[in-house]
């Protein structure tokens, strides 16, 4: 059975023709969020700390995912287990923002799969001494105990470990 682990996606913001208080005009007329406006709002949730990290974060419980939104008004979504979660993420985030003041076109933010990670187990103990003379594969035990396997038109990569799991991204 193939378990996903985590979906990472993107969400863009067009902060160009919205007005709000958290958000600035840069000297060459770009907009941006103001992150530490934001953090400032009464509950908002969120969190930053710009030593650790150069965006705020968002922590939702149901579905348990983060949201990490930059001044640049792109957010990224990491932690899905689903792409309804995605969507579902993006709604509660949106309404956070609505009740703090930041009202944007929300139908222009489209949601973009960056990358799947799922894995999955053999159940049987895997030669990779065997599977590293196949096209496409790469093994240094040395180096990694895994053997990578890229299948190059999916543009995805397999991690095979002798065990018998397998991380596919």
């Amino acid at each position: 059975m193939i378990t996903i682990e985590n979906i990472l996606a993107s969400i863009k913001l067009n902060l160009e023709d919205a007005e709000s208080d958290y958000i600035d005009t840069c000297k060459s007329s770009s907009k941006k969020l103001n992150l530490k406006r934001i953090l400032e709002c009464k509950d908002s949730g969120f969190i930053y700390d710009k030593r650790r990290f150069s965006g705020l974060v968002y922590r939702i419980k149901n579905p348990e995912l983060a949201m990490l939104v930059f001044n640049s008004g792109n957010i990224i979504c990491t932690g899905a287990k689903k792409e309804e979660d995605v969507y579902r993420a993006k709604d509660i985030l949106f309404g956070k923002f609505e009740s703090i003041g930041i009202h944007l076109n929300w139908e222009s933010a489209k949601v973009h799969v960056q990358n799947i990670v799922a894995s999955a187990m053999f159940y049987s103990m895997i030669d990779l001494d065997i599977l590293a003379d196949c096209e496409n594969t790469g093994y240094e035990p040395e180096i990694f105990s895994g053997l990578t396997y890229k299948l190059k038109d999916l543009k995805t990569a397999m991690l095979i470990f002798r065990s018998g799991k397998i991380v596919i991204t």
